[in-house]
């Protein structure tokens, strides 16, 4: 697995950061604690050289030290600050990190707005201050209604784990302050980066790739693709 891990992190547009690092994200670093510890042969280890390992590897193939993050699922991860950092990791974050809403009926928990500042208070409340840096997830949206069927009964749910759908205007001010809170908390959030689930998991509430849009054209909606794109290409450092 790490030789294919390796000709990705070395291409020319693998993410970097912190002076040319490469930023490496385990997902679900206790399952691989708890694999290495019983594993056989040479891939039998502890938490403490996994990590070492891999700076091994990423250095041997000619790159930094890379910056290699704990990233637990779905939310949550501050809790285990500690043990990553004991085990080697530069930070932590969550995998998806839905902050904000309520079991609700549909369309009747908090808005996209109300969510962003819950999101915001949780990082300030719970990321901050734990003795390990991390990446504040910035996850899109939290609106899993395609999965809200009854794993007994196959009818749909009545109420569901959700806040609303962005409206205009709503996906670019949570980018805004996603990034002022990066740049106002530099050493909590030294990687400098966000990290947003977004892209395909459509049945998860994360989201951000074109629909194919409405019939008889069917042209692609990329409106929530293009307030992102927008709110990057506006947004400076505060103060600047």
């Amino acid at each position: 697995m790490m030789d294919e891990a390796i000709e990705y992190i070395k291409r020319p547009n693998w993410q970097k950061v912190m002076d040319d690092r490469p930023l490496i994200f385990v997902l679900w670093p206790e399952n691989f604690k708890k694999q290495l510890e019983v594993a056989a042969g040479k891939e039998k280890m502890t938490a403490t050289k996994f990590t070492d390992y891999i700076r091994m590897r990423v250095k041997a193939a000619g790159l930094k030290n890379p910056y290699i993050v704990g990233s637990l699922s779905p939310s949550r991860s501050f809790k285990y600050a500690a043990t990553l950092k004991k085990d080697g990791y530069d930070a932590f974050k969550d995998y998806a990190g839905g902050y904000g809403g309520t079991v609700a009926e549909r369309d009747k928990a908090p808005t996209y707005a109300a969510a962003t500042e819950v999101l915001i208070k949780t990082w300030e409340d719970e990321f901050l201050n734990r003795g390990l840096a991390f990446i504040p997830p910035c996850t899109s949206m939290q609106y899993p209604w395609p999965r809200a069927l009854d794993d007994k009964t196959g009818k749909p749910k009545d109420r569901w784990y959700h806040y609303q759908w962005p409206k205009k205007g709503d996906l670019s001010a949570r980018i805004k302050a996603a990034l002022d809170f990066v740049a106002a908390h530099p050493e909590a959030c030294e990687a400098q980066v966000i990290s947003m689930y977004s892209w395909n998991e459509c049945s998860e509430g994360g989201g951000l790739i074109p629909t194919m849009g409405e019939p008889p054209e069917y042209r692609p909606d990329t409106s929530w693709l293009d307030e992102v794109v927008g709110a990057l290409e506006k947004w400076n450092r505060p103060g600047i």
